[in-house]
């Protein structure tokens, strides 16, 4: 059996489709066609040169484009089928499509940022004490790195801190 390959586009396009999701690879192997386990490895960096991260910037700012504009048009549609759809499902879909246009451009959704950075930062901690307590201490920079490259979304919570300041 020959195995399939993928343009740097495909795997932009499934990337960008994983960020939409949140990183849940199942469902999203599941929506662009594309194994679970290889979706699992263009997400862990397997195959990922810099022309798919350039094809996923690309396909990640085209899919928040496309939920943004969805998201006019179920606002623009509303008043129009509210009768139809009930305006509670008019607003659900206008809110999901304006969360995944956010989401994919970085910005906060309905999790508050601040909430999300902290939980980050805690996450960055018990890293740190497990790897101290198993006898390989790591720096939050490596931390941060690693959560990064397995999940890219994280990546406005934990910006690298400026070194502190000596006294």
């Amino acid at each position: 059996m020959t195995k399939r390959t993928y343009s740097p586009d495909e795997k932009g396009a499934a990337l960008a489709a994983l960020d939409a999701n949140e990183g849940y690879v199942k469902p999203t192997a599941e929506a662009v066609g594309v194994p679970r386990k290889t979706l699992e490895g263009w997400r862990d960096g397997s195959g990922i040169t810099p022309e798919v991260e350039a094809s996923r910037e690309q396909k990640t700012r085209e899919l928040a484009d496309s939920f943004e504009n969805l998201a006019r048009k179920i606002v623009a549609a509303a008043p129009d089928k509210i009768e139809k759809a009930g305006l509670k499902d008019s607003v659900f879909s206008a809110a999901i499509a304006i969360d995944k246009s956010r989401l994919l451009r970085g910005q906060a959704t309905s999790i508050n940022e601040v909430q999300m950075r902290d939980a980050l930062e805690g996450v960055v901690a018990r890293c740190i004490d497990r790897a101290r307590d198993a006898g390989e201490p790591v720096t939050r920079e490596i931390v941060v790195a690693r959560l990064i490259q397995r999940r890219p979304e994280v990546r406005a919570y934990l910006e690298p801190r400026p070194p502190a300041e000596s006294l």
